[in-house]
């Protein structure tokens, strides 16, 4: 099967020539831009639902299988802002068991680094 085939059912790429474009008029959404943006919400307001909603949003680590210097860097960037999202989250949960509900996410996170 050619690469093209492959590929060019994929919504807003493009293949020409032995090249691999993205389609800019395409909507497109990044799952770290959304993360970050819920970060920075969580960040800011310290709401329960707003570090959860961050929380959720983080899909693991970036480019797993790729360890270039700047995967490696870029994801200990966003895995200490999920870290700063969770310590927020049980510094300013309203609850006892919305805390013991980010202990165990934070647990879970730090046992798989």
């Amino acid at each position: 099967m050619r690469l093209r085939q492959i590929i060019e059912p994929f919504a807003g790429l493009r293949v020409a020539r032995k090249r691999v474009g993205l389609e800019l008029g395409t909507p497109y959404r990044y799952d770290v831009d959304t993360f970050e943006k819920l970060a920075a919400r969580a960040e800011q307001t310290g709401a329960f639902a707003d570090v959860q909603a961050a929380l959720d949003s983080y899909s693991g680590p970036l480019l797993p299988d790729i360890d270039t210097p700047w995967t490696l860097a870029r994801r200990a960037e966003l895995e200490q802002r999920y870290v700063g999202v969770l310590t927020r989250g049980l510094e300013h949960a309203p609850s006892k068991d919305q805390r013991a509900q980010l202990r165990v996410q934070y647990d879970r996170f730090m046992a798989g680094i």
